[in-house]
């Protein structure tokens, strides 16, 4: 279950520092994605409902996107000069919505037939996310777009009750499904742009798995061993036959989140649940525990890591000893340019890729 030696590019370990953007432990407001100096996510208005924001370069204050005809809104992914999410209708449904940077640019992918709709990933001029409605017979089928709502493609397989869109590159997008075919149990999957290219990535020895990231021809994401209730980080180079298990020795579970680049991003479990933010460099022996670096920061009891950039920057949360949460953002040193790092001061409640179907 390991691919061949030099089958991942290796990068030298490097010292990661953090900072906290949050300091004062609050107002709510969800970081879910860090692409080069852009920062994208949502925070809790007044009355309780959400709207998307973006941060980008040194601007101090975040730009709010919520678009009007709406009473929710949350961005998802972050691309160049793109943003995807979801907007919310008063009846509690969906809408898969794209930005170009402002909210008057706001473009409504939903597709007809649709009830709800949204999001997940965006590439280049694609998007990938889910669907449901009276086209998909009720289920969740995972959808591809171009950005216009005509360009949609309908990536769910025959032979699968659910599937979701998660992640993607130029030409190759990632999630998971269950349905006849998998014996009801939720399987990593792969496209290559239509239902027909799917590629089961689900390995034997375990009985559930989800692919969650890709970056440079790999697949991330985790599995749920065979006979127990304990997830392993997995990592994958386009067949299931490639799996190479990530999980580190020293903890329960584990899981990788995000990829970008060289690197992979997750959470560790230990024994009495307190999870650690994770990072990969291409090797499961890379593994680096970033919640150390917290410990000039104040006392914290749990972290997570939920997204990286190409440069190796990372955004995830922390949990002080108090019961506050924290924004993180984990920079290596030496640190990139300084645009990349500008991010730093906002405040934001990081939580990347909790990849649970979120509106269905």
């Amino acid at each position: 279950m390991a691919l061949g030696a030099g089958a991942f590019a290796s990068v030298n370990a490097a010292t990661y520092k953090a900072k906290l953007l949050n300091p004062s432990g609050g107002p709510q407001v969800v970081a879910v994605e860090v692409a080069d100096s852009t920062i994208g996510g949502y925070r809790t208005e007044a009355s309780g409902n959400r709207h998307a924001i973006r941060w980008h370069g040194s601007v101090p204050t975040a730009l709010d996107l919520h678009p009007n005809g709406f009473v929710e809104s949350q961005i998802f992914a972050i691309g160049e000069n793109q943003q995807g999410g979801l907007g919310r209708l008063t009846n509690g449904r969906s809408h898969a919505l794209l930005w170009r940077n402002t909210a008057a640019s706001v473009i409504d992918l939903h597709p007809p037939g649709f009830t709800s709709s949204e999001i997940d990933d965006v590439f280049g001029d694609s998007q990938v996310g889910l669907g449901t409605g009276a086209t998909t017979g009720g289920g969740v089928h995972a959808l591809l777009w171009r950005g216009s709502v005509s360009s949609v493609v309908d990536l769910h397989p025959v032979g699968f009750e659910r599937t979701f869109g998660r992640a993607l590159t130029a030409t190759q997008q990632v999630g998971s499904g269950y349905g006849s075919l998998t014996g009801g149990e939720e399987h990593a999957l792969l496209w290559s742009g239509t239902s027909a290219s799917m590629v089961d990535l689900h390995p034997g020895g375990f009985i559930a798995s989800m692919a969650v990231g890709i970056s440079n021809g790999i697949q991330v994401g985790s599995g749920l061993v065979s006979g127990t209730d304990v997830s392993h980080a997995l990592v994958w180079k386009g067949t299931a036959a490639s799996v190479v298990d990530f999980h580190p020795a020293e903890f329960r579970s584990s899981a990788v989140s995000d990829a970008a680049g060289a690197y992979q991003v997750g959470t560790g479990a230990l024994s009495d649940g307190a999870t650690r933010a994770l990072l990969w460099e291409g090797t499961p022996d890379s593994v680096i525990n970033l919640h150390s670096t917290l410990a000039n920061l104040g006392q914290f009891t749990r972290s997570t890591a939920h997204a990286v950039n190409a440069q190796g920057v990372v955004v995830g949360s922390a949990r002080s000893a108090a019961g506050f949460t924290y924004a993180v953002m984990w920079s290596p040193i030496p640190e990139p340019a300084a645009s990349v790092l500008a991010m730093a001061g906002f405040a934001a409640v990081a939580s990347r890729r909790c990849r649970s179907a979120r509106v269905f």
